[in-house]
C-alpha cells in the first residue's frame, strides 16, 4: 500500500483506527438522530406545544401506545426510550422559555376543539402535571404548573377542577 501512495505522490499518514468508544458513541448519535427523526414526523400533527409536551410524554409512559410502535423499526427501544427522553426535555424548556403571550396563543391552539374544549381547559393544570419531564427540578415543574394555573385562569378555566 505504501508504494502505491508513493507512486501517485501521496505522503503516506498513520492510520489512526478509532477506538471501539468511539464506534459505539457514533453508532449511537446515528440511531438518536433516526429515532428524534422518527419521533418528529409523528408529532408533526400535533396542533401545538402543548399538545406535542402532551404526547411525548405519554409515549415515554406508555410502551404499548401504537403509535409508539411505529417507530420499532430498525431502532432498539433503548434507542426510543433516550430520543424520548431528550425530547420530551427540549420541548418542556422551550416551552418555559417561551414568552406567556406565546404560551397563551398555543394553549388557544390546543383548546380549539369545541366540543372538548371547556372540559380541556378545566383540566389543563392535570395536563400540565403530567406532562412536566420526570427528571425536572422541583422549581422548574413548580414555575411549569404555575404558569398552566395562571393560564388557566386567565381563560375562564374553573379552579374547582383542579387536583
Amino acid at each position: 500500500m505504501f508504494s502505491l501512495l508513493k507512486r501517485f505522490g501521496l505522503a503516506s499518514a498513520p492510520m489512526n483506527p478509532r477506538s471501539a468508544a468511539d464506534v459505539v458513541c457514533r453508532t449511537r448519535e446515528k440511531a438518536n438522530t433516526a429515532s428524534l427523526s422518527r419521533i418528529s414526523e409523528l408529532l408533526h400533527s400535533c396542533s401545538s406545544d402543548l399538545e406535542r409536551l402532551g404526547v411525548i410524554a405519554y409515549l415515554r409512559d406508555f410502551g404499548g401506545d401504537p403509535r409508539r410502535c411505529q417507530l420499532r423499526s430498525g431502532i432498539t427501544e433503548g434507542e426510543i426510550d433516550d430520543a424520548l427522553k431528550q425530547l420530551h426535555f427540549s420541548t418542556f424548556w422551550a416551552w418555559l422559555a417561551m414568552p406567556a403571550s406565546k404560551q397563551l396563543v398555543d394553549i388557544k391552539l390546543y383548546l380549539q376543539d369545541p366540543e372538548d374544549a371547556r372540559l380541556m381547559l378545566n383540566s389543563l393544570v392535570l395536563a400540565g402535571k403530567m406532562a412536566v419531564p420526570p427528571e425536572a427540578q422541583p422549581h422548574e415543574k413548580e414555575l411549569f404548573n404555575h404558569q398552566m394555573e395562571c393560564i388557566q385562569a386567565s381563560l375562564g378555566g374553573s379552579p374547582a377542577n383542579r387536583p
